[in-house]
């Protein structure tokens, strides 16, 4: 089976989350299989509170990218592939792993899946999700306090937009997929 293989990135808040989500929709869940790179944070279990309110999530060595390549090198050969499961709230990857099947489709969502080459070749289709960083920021703030049990000032603090990294770094993700 030859997939189709969607990417779609931007930065932090952005949408990209909607708009993979409204690819799914349109297409239908049963054609498609979803690979989100926040699956792959590293696991902070050992980290104190402080070094987790510095902790850089937008940074692609926060990311265990390798392991999703990895992961989508299986599935686009037909074979299935174990995903981790990350829990935002205590900012681990839990023992337990969801196995998911290759479908006609394959969409991967993340801020940094365009910047990845290893990621970007496997890539037909790429889409970045471009929105302003104030909007960005706001959203992020309100996702990381609604979705996934932040208090507002530990979501402020790793926040990297607040500084402008997320937009001006030399990892930010960009249109052309470079970082």
């Amino acid at each position: 089976m030859r997939n189709l293989v969607i990417g779609v990135a931007g930065g932090t808040g952005s949408g990209k989350t909607t708009v993979a989500d409204e690819i799914v929709r349109r297409v239908g869940a049963r054609h498609i299989t979803v690979l989100n790179h926040d699956r792959y944070y590293h696991d902070l279990s050992g980290h104190s509170p402080d070094a987790l309110l510095h902790h850089n999530f937008d940074h692609p060595l926060a990311l265990d990218t390798g392991l999703m390549v990895r992961h989508l090198a299986m599935l686009r050969n037909g074979d299935p592939a174990p995903l981790p499961v990350y829990d935002f709230s205590r900012h681990v990857r839990l023992d337990r792993t969801e196995w998911v099947t290759p479908s006609p489709i394959i969409l991967v969502e993340g801020i940094l899946v365009l910047a990845e080459s290893d990621l970007r070749e496997q890539m037909d289709i790429k889409i970045f999700v471009d929105t302003a960083a104030d909007i960005r920021f706001i959203r992020r703030l309100q996702r990381d306090i609604q979705e996934r049990g932040e208090r507002s000032q530990t979501s402020f603090n790793s926040t990297s937009i607040r500084s402008g990294r997320c937009t001006r770094s030399s990892w930010s993700p960009r249109k052309d997929g470079r970082m």
